[in-house]
């Protein structure tokens, strides 16, 4: 026997991505739950040896999701946030949006932010800057490469200050290092 849920909607065309994709992003993306033995000695001892809070992360806007914060080393971990609507699907949140990674945490301090390619394995910067160069037959030279988003920055919290803009449906990977501000 095979289940399924089916969640419908009943909204105008224009409205309808406001209601779906909220929706979908709850019921594909639930949060993973994570357990440990109780070890030796008691939760007490544990709690006096881990961090047991949060990290306080303020409110994104409403079009953009946080698809990945992990530790990658000691103050050091990966951040990639994403613009969960496309061109045209709402007036409003198909709109670039703004984030301000250096104020995204409350318990953290960036001190330094740098994109990444999607796949976190090299600084975006150097990954356009060895593209490359398409060679069409018949011509002697490189053909100019062909239109990108903007070229990759270094972001620095001091300049520019941290603030990025998503467009619709981009995805934005960033490695961040950072200070745990005192409680």
């Amino acid at each position: 026997m095979i289940r399924g849920t089916h969640l419908m909607t009943l909204d105008p065309p224009a409205n309808a991505s406001a209601r779906w994709r909220p929706i979908s992003q709850r019921f594909y993306r639930k949060p993973i739950l994570g357990f440990t033995p109780i070890p030796v000695g008691g939760v007490s001892n544990w709690v006096k040896t881990h961090r047991t809070s949060r990290t306080g992360a303020t409110v994104l806007p409403q079009n953009v999701e946080l698809l990945t914060l992990y530790a990658t080393g000691t103050n050091t971990g990966i951040l990639r946030l994403a613009h969960t609507f496309g061109v045209g699907e709402d007036a409003v949140l198909s709109q670039p949006a703004t984030v301000n990674l250096t104020s995204l945490f409350t318990a953290l301090t960036l001190t330094n932010v740098v994109e990444l390619t999607l796949t976190a394995n090299q600084v975006k910067a150097t990954a356009l800057a060895n593209k490359y160069k398409l060679r069409v037959e018949g011509q002697n030279e490189a053909a100019e490469d062909l239109p990108t988003r903007k070229e990759s920055e270094h972001y620095s919290v001091a300049s520019p200050p941290g603030v990025i803009t998503l467009t619709p449906l981009q995805i934005r990977t960033f490695q961040i290092t950072y200070t745990v501000k005192s409680p």
